[in-house]
């Protein structure tokens, strides 16, 4: 073969097939990535060197990052793609560290960091200015489909992802210690600092723990947006601690420009210090209206406040738990006219000698609050501190049997139950649990799993914490006149909330988990009624989902097939298999215009057999247009696909009674709004569902009425009610071309009768 031919082969194979290539602290630039013959850490910067799919795995040891230049940079660009990205791991069973100097950015699109270790030795937490070459390193990352994964991040000044890090995920890391001072200004630097434009954020069940200044910044501006960030399953704790400066656990901060489709869920932010500033800001200075907030399933505790909001709609804020005794929340904004809030079902406790609520600038009680803004009519209030234990088990999907484990612990009890029935574990399989703030240390409490809960002793006031790094270095104590009051050496709390970390050992295989659901389209706003499917990768599973925001079991709702969404919903759905752990939790939120309250529909009973008696009720507002219309659809069908449907005429109220389908199954009537615009897109107002069961002998029902027969008794409406009472013999379907397509039986007294006005079928 001739050379040039057999190099062409050599590089086509290379594209076709990943490779295993091998980093070591003692390696050298000119190896050849062999573990034999490892490259040292320089060669990340040539990305000819590695191609789309290839695994870097780093040996055990320190990489430091301190070369001739000054300050040092380490470029990261080891470029990858959606199909095949580069995974950059630690060598099973081995520790590598990352020691950088003064900046890493991960520049290299598509690269995954799985299990690595990034700090800064050096000692200085007392700097001149945020660009000191003195200070902590900082990680930046720009790269498209860049993931941190599973890794220990601390001793930084501070981790950005700004716009052009699209599709960003940080997900299942330890992260603390992270931030500086300044003598020329206040404490700095925040464990995740966010922008976005265009893709998906994703800041998922992470620690981040006792930090200099802030948890979570996501920080908008006149030229930065703050578009589609998800911040899920978060454990944020005392922020600003290092340094006993007010930081905020999550902040969005709006500039001039609005943030849109921001979602936090199922986050834990806790905040001990007296004196603190805000737990959680949802707010800014920018004085726009801000779009798509969801705030749902959050414990929030402590702060001053506990919560402050701005102006946003439409929003979805249900299932939190706010507690603190210096202000609870905030809403520092007038409620937007038309606003559409889902803004219900929370808890909140309050001890505080001040108002609990705030409008505006009126401060209000809980009946106040309520009254002045129409929100939380099923919430709870109390002027006690929760008093059980919220415990949360986070599963990790990149690695079976690893889990983050947070207790929120208000009684101080000395122990927890913890169930890791979840976490993928094996019966027979090894694990230890250790504390989030001595990730490095040892283990609270290890053994073999046998399936049952465990009781792990909860660490208190005095228990071990990591090092800091600079602890010797007495000019971090000194205090600033104007700025700081010198570094707070870290101790562990009195066991009000803790956070641990499940790390599974050698053992029996780890019990699989089912694949999380997909959602489908997965949340967002909406004109009308909204279609929804769910499916799972995992063949055989089963769908469980809830309507309400609690979190799905095996006896929620099963799933067998589309629905529709028709009032602003958050979705959460899991799935199960026998033999299998359960998925993870999947949730999505739907908003949709609001219904007026005098718009209802409702079908009873809501159960009945093939031919029973169905009873049809419905208001709507009076002086409605005649051509208001109602269908009937299988469940789940889109608009377009009805089986019957016929105008209103503007009736006000009433009732129908009409013979169920033979066919069993789920159907649902819509009423629909004729507002001027297309029929096709004419808003959904109210639904009304009923199911059709299967039994052997089909009943007939008592009291079945003619529905023939209108309200007046002419027998000659040809409206609302006598559509309904053909429902039963509407169900098949025929092809047409505009309009919604139905096979249409009159009855015989109806004869004469057809729909006025536009032409739908």
């Amino acid at each position: 073969m001739r050379p040039i031919a057999l190099l062409v082969l050599c590089c086509l194979l290379r594209t076709l097939s990943a490779a295993d290539h091998y980093l070591a602290p003692s390696g050298a630039a000119d190896g050849d990535g062999t573990i034999g013959n490892p490259w040292n850490i320089s060669v990340v910067g040539w990305p000819g060197q590695v191609a789309p799919g290839d695994t870097l795995w780093l040996r055990g040891g320190t990489y430091n990052v301190d070369w001739t230049a000054e300050p040092d940079m380490l470029w990261w660009n080891t470029p990858g793609t959606a199909a095949k990205p580069v995974t950059v791991r630690n060598q099973t069973g081995e520790r590598a560290i990352i020691d950088l100097d003064f900046r890493m950015v991960m520049l290299g699109n598509h690269t995954h960091f799985i299990g690595v270790e990034f700090m800064c030795s050096r000692p200085s937490k007392v700097v001149a200015s945020g660009w000191d070459p003195a200070k902590p390193a900082d990680i930046g990352v720009s790269g498209t489909g860049v993931k941190i994964i599973n890794c220990v991040l601390h001793d930084l000044s501070f981790i950005s992802a700004f716009k052009e890090a699209v599709d960003y995920e940080c997900y299942g890391n330890v992260m603390y210690y992270i931030g500086a001072m300044g003598d020329f200004d206040r404490p700095f630097g925040t464990t995740g600092y966010l922008q976005n434009d265009t893709g998906t954020k994703i800041i998922e069940d992470n620690l981040m723990l006792n930090n200099v200044m802030h948890g979570l910044q996501i920080y908008g501006s006149d030229a930065a947006d703050m578009k589609n960030i998800r911040v899920v399953g978060n454990t944020i704790m005392e922020p600003g601690i290092l340094s006993g400066y007010a930081g905020f656990n999550a902040v969005v901060w709006v500039g001039e420009r609005a943030a849109e489709n921001i979602v936090l869920t199922d986050n834990i932010c806790y905040q001990s210090m007296p004196g603190a500033g805000s737990n959680v800001v949802l707010w800014g200075s920018g004085g726009v209206l801000n779009k798509n907030l969801t705030v749902t399933g959050n414990h929030i505790i402590g702060g001053s406040p506990v919560l402050r909001f701005g102006q946003w709609d439409p929003v979805t804020v249900t299932g939190n738990t706010l507690s603190g005794d210096n202000g609870l929340l905030w809403y520092e904004a007038a409620l937007p006219s038309g606003r559409q809030y889902d803004w219900n079902r929370n808890r909140y406790h309050y001890q505080g000698s001040q108002p609990p609520f705030r409008l505006g600038a009126a401060d209000q009680d809980f009946a106040g609050w309520k009254q002045a803004t129409g929100l939380d009519a099923q919430s709870t209030y109390s002027s006690q501190r929760p008093s059980a234990q919220h415990i949360s088990v986070r599963p990790n999907r990149y690695e079976a049997g690893r889990a983050h484990i947070t207790v929120y612990n208000p009684a101080l009890l000395a122990t927890a139950s913890i169930d890791l029935s979840n976490c993928g574990l094996g019966i027979g399989q090894s694990y230890r649990i250790v504390d989030g703030a001595d990730f490095f240390g040892s283990a609270i409490h290890s053994g073999t799993y046998d399936g049952n809960p465990v009781t792990i002793s909860l660490p208190g006031k005095g228990a071990p914490v990591a090092r800091i790094i600079g602890d010797d270095n007495p000019r971090n104590f000194i205090p600033s006149v104007d700025h700081h009051d010198g570094l707070k050496l870290p101790v562990h709390g009195d066991g009000t909330c803790n956070a641990f970390v499940l790390l599974p050992g050698a053992g029996s295989t780890p019990t699989p988990t089912v694949a999380k659901p997909v959602i489908s389209p997965d949340g967002g706003s909406f004109s009308s009624a909204v279609t929804v499917s769910l499916s799972s990768a995992t063949d055989g599973a089963q769908i469980c989902y809830t309507l309400d925001g609690s979190t799905p079991t095996s006896a929620s709702t099963l799933y067998s097939g589309a629905f529709t969404m028709s009032a602003t919903t958050t979705l959460r759905v899991r799935a199960f298999k026998s033999g299998m752990n359960p998925s993870p939790i999947g949730s999505a939120t739907f908003t949709l215009p609001s219904s007026p309250a005098n718009v209802t529909l409702t079908a009873l009973p809501a159960v009945v057999a093939p031919g029973g008696g169905v009873e049809i009720l419905w208001t709507a507002p009076s002086g409605r247009p005649a051509t208001d219309w109602a269908a009937l659809y299988a469940d789940g069908s889109p608009i377009g696909s009805e089986a019957w449907w016929n105008y209103t005429d503007g009736a006000a109220q009433g009732s129908r009674r009409l013979t169920a389908p033979a066919q069993p199954g789920r159907y649902e009537v819509r009423y629909y709004f004729d507002d001027g615009s297309a029929w096709n897109a004419n808003p959904v107002m109210a639904t009304a569902s009923f199911t059709v069961t299967e039994v052997t002998d089909t009943p007939t029902p008592p009291g079945t009425t003619d529905a023939s027969s209108d309200a007046g008794g002419s027998g000659k409406r040809c409206g609302f009610g006598a559509g309904l009472a053909v429902m039963a013999l509407m169900l098949a379907m025929s092809s047409r071309g505009r309009g919604p397509a139905r096979a249409v039986a009159w009855p015989a007294s109806h004869s004469a009768c057809a729909p006025r006005g536009r032409v739908r079928w």
